[in-house]
């Protein structure tokens, strides 16, 4: 690859194709969030500090509150030969005090997912995955 290819991708975030697989977008309460992620090199060996994933709820009308938002390292100081791809598994377990998703006319409340890798230049990510959490609505 070339030299400006290289510089390229450290500033765009571009050394890397970084996805996220939701293996249940639709999650009932008290089930585990189950993903897989997925890292491929665009060019060269890329060396890796850092994988994680943020999980975060967000409360959104003409303003947007965030209600829920947690990061966790996956793994750390990986290197990915060129034409190499490597995957991991993780489960995260959501607190039972969480919101669960909602559309409404005047307001909404959106779950999503981002794994992201922390290396020199830019950090490439997956961009935000959405999934729906259903949770079972009590009256007094």
């Amino acid at each position: 690859m070339g030299l400006f290819e290289n510089v390229k991708n450290y500033v765009t975030g571009g050394a890397a194709d970084v996805n996220v697989l939701i293996s249940n977008p639709v999650m009932t309460e008290g089930e585990s969030l189950k993903l897989a992620i997925t890292v491929r090199p665009t060019g060269d060996t890329i060396h890796i500090k850092r994988i994680y994933l943020q999980v975060r709820a967000q409360e959104m009308s003409s303003v947007t509150h965030i209600l829920y938002d947690q990061e966790y390292t996956i793994d750390e100081e990986i290197q990915i030969n060129a034409g190499d791809e490597r995957e991991w598994t993780f489960e995260v377990e959501l607190p039972t005090e969480v919101p669960a998703t909602y559309i409404g006319r005047h307001f909404r409340m959106h779950w999503a997912v981002k794994a992201g890798l922390e290396m020199s230049g830019v950090d490439p990510n997956s961009g935000w995955q959405p999934f729906v959490l259903n949770k079972t609505m009590h009256y007094s």
